[in-house]
């Protein structure tokens, strides 16, 4: 069986007792199709990066569910228990089939939100004029441009202030005397 997740393609054979993956990152794919005008916007860049964490978090889950070494570690404890050595084998590769079910299980729960956050990005990027970039020179001398999501579905709310991702980019102190 093949499944594509948010991060893989995932090969399965369960009867035998494979489980490989060729990692590809998605992520990486989703930013490259953001629209030129909404790159640097905040919104879509922290999405973005929580795509990133979710691909870094699903490698782990698959690489411990595929991992030999924890099938051994498992067997090795049963056997500090008393266990004999052939029993707690059946008994480690058995909890290895619990890992990789209860891995996939996981893996479906990370595609699911992949899914619903690749929708945001659309959502934002729709009708997106582009990035509003704000450009002002503090009272040290220093040029500030700020970044904001100007997406029309980041609609106003009753409160006169609110909190939102920016990006802030300062230059160095200018050397000239005011």
């Amino acid at each position: 069986m093949t499944k594509w997740y948010a991060h893989a393609k995932i090969n399965i054979n369960m009867s035998a007792g494979n489980f490989e993956y060729e990692a590809s990152s998605k992520a990486a794919d989703v930013k490259a199709a953001v629209p030129e005008k909404c790159q640097d916007c905040p919104n879509i860049c922290d999405i973005v990066k929580h795509l990133a964490s979710l691909e870094t978090a699903s490698e782990l889950v698959v690489d411990a569910s595929m991992s030999d070494e924890v099938q051994e570690i498992i067997a090795d404890i049963m056997q500090t228990t008393g266990m004999p050595e052939h029993v707690a084998r059946g008994f480690a590769q058995e909890k290895m089939k619990d890992i990789r079910r209860d891995a996939g299980d996981a893996l479906d729960k990370v595609d699911a939100e992949f899914e619903k956050k690749t929708g945001e990005i659309s959502e934002l990027t729709s009708d997106c004029p582009g990035t509003l970039k704000l450009r002002a020179k503090d009272k040290l001398g220093r040029s500030i441009l700020v970044a904001i999501c100007s997406s029309p579905t980041l609609l106003p709310n009753d409160v006169p202030w609110r909190h939102e991702n920016v990006h802030i980019n300062r230059s160095p102190f200018s050397n000239k005397k005011a």
